[in-house]
């Protein structure tokens, strides 16, 4: 019976060789070009991975009073701002100036500190942030009698919060976000 079972199997691949031969190429094309897409797929993350931006916020206040905010791009590519918000206690502002005002006027309210030479930037829509490259929030000196005024400064600052929705090269969509990050409240308490 074993005989007869592959007398047949040889009996059918030699009547229909070229059929059997055409399927056989067809699924090994069909594998090939499976395996060609995933290939391309996996070269596309990885070129979209090559050139992933990555914001981030760094606060520089420093013993002198001089103080920065900055946005910087630490990714590998280049960060296309599309919106920034402001966060300041529990308000939103989508405009730096404004953001600013409100900080200061409560900053004012619990010490007695001055401000010189004080820049805000104005990010606008479609900003380029390049690999590497930074852009001042707001940057300035603060003019105080006493260290405690200066570290009541700092840890007002350091409650900055905002959030940055930003693009790659390719149009992924990125965000980064500080605005739902717990700041002190027993500091930045409205009154």
């Amino acid at each position: 019976m074993n005989d007869s079972i592959w007398c047949g199997i040889y009996c059918f691949i030699r009547d229909n060789a070229a059929i059997l031969v055409a399927f056989m190429s067809f699924v090994v094309s069909v594998l090939a070009l499976r395996y060609t897409v995933r290939a391309g797929k996996k070269e596309q993350e990885h070129k979209e991975l090559s050139v992933k931006p990555f914001i981030c916020l760094l606060k520089k206040p420093q013993p002198t009073g001089e103080f920065q905010c900055i946005i910087e791009n630490n990714g590998i590519g280049p960060a296309i701002i599309k919106r920034v918000i402001y966060y300041w206690l529990d308000e939103e502002f989508d405009s730096c100036e404004k953001f600013w005002d409100a900080f200061i006027h409560f900053v004012r309210g619990k010490v007695s500190i001055g401000f010189r030479n004080v820049a805000r930037s104005v990010i606008n829509k479609d900003v380029v942030l390049k690999e590497g490259a930074n852009m001042n929030i707001v940057k300035g000196e603060l003019i105080c009698s006493n260290k405690a005024e200066f570290k009541t400064f700092i840890n007002f600052f350091n409650g900055i919060r905002i959030r940055v929705e930003f693009q790659d090269l390719y149009g992924n969509e990125f965000l980064f976000d500080t605005s739902k990050k717990i700041i002190n409240e027993q500091i930045c308490k409205k009154d």
